[in-house]
């Protein structure tokens, strides 16, 4: 009996810390973020193009990264090079990152609604708030190691990250390609700043909630 408790805490662990983070990732292909971090972060000197220009091409990118059916990238804006063969080819790349990590966010958050269900219905809230509280501290001891390693090397961090979803040598660009100017270094510092402060959000409600519900008679 002890074993099927554990498991099924372990389970819901599992799909709240999965849902949680999942939701976290989210935020970098919403259409409110691009316009929000782009401005500040793009580099519009260098690349010879207006500010509002850099917003909606990288409008354009999110939406080629997450829609299969979005309009192809041009090969030249405004006179200048623009997503060559290898950008588009890496972008397809991370399109298909993304639309699976959506995926798997939502059957996640499926199967746990499920789970929860199950669980309040047999009464076994234990396990439900034990799972709970425990998916909810994985996410944050993880994001508390994140944050460590990206504060002491965000490059090497980075690059590891990419490294995990993506072939070497096919997510690297020249400093004055279009995509980089876009999407430079203080956009995805921003972007990893605004997922762990949402994940760590996230969380804490996670380890709230689980012990609500290990209170509950």
């Amino acid at each position: 009996m002890k074993n099927r408790s554990f498991l099924g805490a372990a389970l819901i662990a599992l799909l709240s810390a999965t849902t949680a983070l999942g939701l976290a990732v989210w935020i970098m292909t919403a259409p409110w973020f691009t316009a929000m971090a782009v401005p500040g972060q793009a580099d519009s000197a260098s690349a010879g193009l207006s500010s509002e220009r850099m917003v909606q091409l990288a409008e354009d990118v999110r939406l080629f990264v997450t829609d299969t059916e979005a309009p192809d990238l041009p090969e030249v804006v405004d006179g200048r090079p623009a997503f060559d063969e290898a950008a588009v080819s890496h972008l397809v790349d991370v399109r298909d990152v993304v639309i699976a990590g959506r995926w798997a966010t939502l059957a996640a958050a499926a199967l746990l609604l499920i789970a929860g269900l199950y669980a309040t219905s047999a009464g076994r809230s234990a396990d439900l708030g034990a799972g709970l509280r425990w998916g909810g501290a994985a996410l944050l001891v993880g994001m508390t190691v994140t944050v460590l390693a990206g504060l002491s090397d965000f490059g090497r961090f980075f690059a590891a990250f990419h490294g995990v979803f993506f072939e070497a040598g096919t997510w690297t660009f020249p400093a004055d390609s279009l995509l980089i100017l876009i999407f430079p270094t203080g956009f995805w510092i921003l972007a990893a700043e605004i997922t762990g402060v949402i994940s760590t959000a996230l969380g804490t409600a996670l380890v709230l909630v689980g012990r609500i519900s290990l209170r509950r008679p």
